[in-house]
């Protein structure tokens, strides 16, 4: 099916697929912003993987390099929407914690601070 056979919408989309394009990022830089269900982040890494596979087979079976000529532009927006889909998914926490690694180096301080008091090894000023 070529654009002109095409239906009217689809028409329309591919006539303006800059624009259809700057959409899809501003989505995907929304996603890195607001926080989503994890069912909508599964079914986010299930379409990358899809379209992951799609774009290596369209890799592996052109004949010719300008074939695929978008190719860095595609691979860039795939990229963006896995770190978008996968932002929340390690750690749905935006604030870490301080566990007992961020404690230990204070309480590290504080022993040595009063070894010094201790044995004498700092001036009177500590």
């Amino acid at each position: 099916m070529t654009v002109a056979s095409a239906p009217g919408g689809l028409r329309r989309l591919a006539a303006n697929s800059d624009v259809v394009l700057a959409v899809a990022v501003v989505f995907i830089v929304a996603m890195l912003i607001i926080p989503l269900p994890e069912l909508l982040l599964d079914l986010l890494i299930i379409l990358n993987i899809a379209t992951a596979l799609t774009i290596l087979l369209v890799a592996m079976y052109t004949q010719e390099p300008l074939q695929f000529s978008v190719f860095p532009s595609v691979l860039l927006v795939a990229t963006l929407f896995r770190l978008g889909a996968e932002h929340f998914g390690d750690a749905p926490d935006p604030a870490p914690r301080r566990g007992r690694a961020g404690d230990r180096g204070v309480r590290l301080l504080r022993r040595r601070w009063q070894l010094h008091r201790r044995w004498g090894w700092c001036s009177s000023s500590c």
